[in-house]
């Protein structure tokens, strides 16, 4: 395999959050966006084949120089079609959960295999954009176990509210608490849809002349 530069979107974040100039200079509010967006192309490349990752976080996120995007550690994906495979081999539910516990879904947080779908990338990417805008974890708590009942029970403060010093308009609201539903039909239905409505949300900025600033 190719060796791959390790810059990751950890890096950028923990960058932009210590106000660090070089990568304020480097990445900024728009070229953040414009990151996620390819993280979501990535990803809609992948569930059309039908692979759902199941760990997406920064850390598994490489930022090359020219600002490419790769998403690596694919350990824990699984094949959608493949879903309940596993409780069906054991005759009940598989009660492992898979992923990180501050970027699970309440699904994977719950061990509830036949769940794990694309759905379940959806909501970790609603994590690393409340991430990207706030630079905090919504459900993250003292251990994983508290992480994970958080996950499954608390309701998560929207951006706005949880990072009232940055400037972070209705709108990006709503988008990212639709994919941090904890009930998965009540998400953005796909990561095509989710980014759809990152785009157009943009794009109206831009339309009516508006700087973009999430500082």
């Amino acid at each position: 395999m190719r060796e791959v530069p390790r810059r990751t979107l950890r890096d950028l974040l923990e960058g932009l959050a210590r106000n660090d100039a070089a990568t304020v200079q480097r990445v900024g509010p728009l070229a953040l966006m414009n990151l996620f967006l390819q993280l979501c192309s990535a990803m809609e490349f992948a569930h059309a084949r039908g692979v759902v990752h199941l760990d997406l976080k920064p850390e598994n996120i490489m930022i090359g120089d020219y600002g490419e995007v790769q998403v690596m550690d694919w350990g824990e994906s699984h094949w959608a079609e493949q879903t309940g495979a596993e409780e069906r081999r054991r005759g009940g539910p598989a009660a492992q959960s898979v992923g990180t516990p501050s970027y699970m879904s309440p699904e994977q947080a719950r061990g509830q295999h036949s769940k794990f779908g694309p759905l379940c990338d959806v909501y970790a990417l609603g994590v690393i954009l409340y991430e990207m805008l706030t630079f905090r974890q919504p459900s993250l708590r003292d251990n994983a176990m508290l992480t994970m009942m958080a996950v499954i029970t608390e309701p998560i403060m929207a951006p706005s509210v949880a990072a009232p010093d940055r400037w972070i308009p209705e709108t990006l609201d709503v988008i990212v608490m639709r994919a941090l539903e904890k009930d998965a039909e009540a998400r953005w239905p796909s990561v095509q849809a989710f980014a759809a409505a990152l785009k157009r949300h943009l794009e109206q900025r831009n339309a009516t002349g508006l700087q973009m600033s999430l500082s």
